[in-house]
């Protein structure tokens, strides 16, 4: 409602800062959702709601989701996401939440770095396979 008040009052620069409001306020929803989550996979009670995902507009999604983050500790994130990557069947809200943990995770301990998501989809000999991948050049891991 805000953003169409923002388009007819003339202040529509603020319209991308109330999308990414309303981008914040999903993912905490889905935060609180992934708590009630665990509880339901300790007691073997998962569900998964599959359906079909575009996933070039799910990458945008997350991206923009994740650009303040970025900014905070300086970090440029390189998305690598060809729109021929098409579609996959799969639990949306999983997969965002996957992708959201690993970009928030590069992001945190990469301090005026770079951070790669790369979505592709790969031809495999039971079908076609999609495949994510997060790598930056932060502080990394310990062998242990």
């Amino acid at each position: 409602m805000l953003e169409e008040e923002c388009g007819t009052c003339g202040v529509s620069h603020f319209a991308s800062d109330l999308g990414k409001i309303q981008a914040a306020g999903r993912h905490l929803l889905m935060l609180i959702n992934d708590v009630l989550d665990l509880s339901k996979i300790e007691a073997d009670r998962m569900e998964l709601f599959i359906e079909d995902l575009e996933i070039i507009h799910m990458v945008r999604d997350v991206v923009s989701t994740v650009e303040l983050l970025f900014a905070k500790n300086r970090n440029t994130l390189d998305v690598q996401c060809a729109p021929e990557v098409g579609i996959m069947r799969t639990d949306v809200t999983k997969v965002r939440q996957i992708l959201f943990n690993l970009l928030s995770n590069a992001s945190k301990f990469t301090q005026q770095g770079r951070v790669v998501l790369c979505a592709a989809r790969e031809k495999t000999a039971d079908g076609d396979s999609v495949y994510f991948s997060v790598s930056d050049n932060g502080i990394g891991m310990t062998p242990q």
